[in-house]
């Protein structure tokens, strides 16, 4: 049984620098706290969507906020991004969810269930095995 119950919205910069590289740092620190047993969500993905369903600015936002709404705390990367200010404004002031400044901060203050992390996953899955 999977039971990873702690749900981190990644924030951090996207359009200041380059986004490639920021959709890439995003989303290493995604798998890194997957590894360590979260659940992340990480918005930069948006940016695979956008480059094949263009959507405007506040539509991504508007998206990422009612992700937001379903996360447990936020991961704010460094780096300058008035977006991911106002998603942890948004977090903190509205939600009254804590807000996290580093990996090491989030993994001290809300550890994730250690006990079951990594997992492992069967290969075989009988109830999937009718969708292949």
């Amino acid at each position: 049984m999977i039971d990873r119950t702690i749900r981190v919205y990644v924030a951090g910069p996207y359009t200041v620098g380059d986004p490639k590289q920021n959709v890439l740092t995003a989303m290493n620190m995604g798998s890194r706290l997957w590894d360590s047993g979260y659940i992340p969500f990480v918005p930069h993905l948006f940016h695979h969507w956008d480059q094949h369903h263009q959507r405007s600015y506040g539509e991504w936002m508007l998206m990422g906020r009612f992700w937001l709404e379903s996360c447990n705390v936020l991961l704010r990367l460094p780096g300058p991004s008035n977006g991911a200010d106002e998603e942890a404004d948004y977090m903190g002031k509205i939600l009254y969810r804590p807000c996290y400044q580093s990996f090491d901060e989030l993994l001290t203050k809300c550890p994730p269930n250690l006990s079951l992390a990594p997992i492992t996953i069967p290969v075989h899955l009988p109830k999937f095995d009718a969708l292949l």
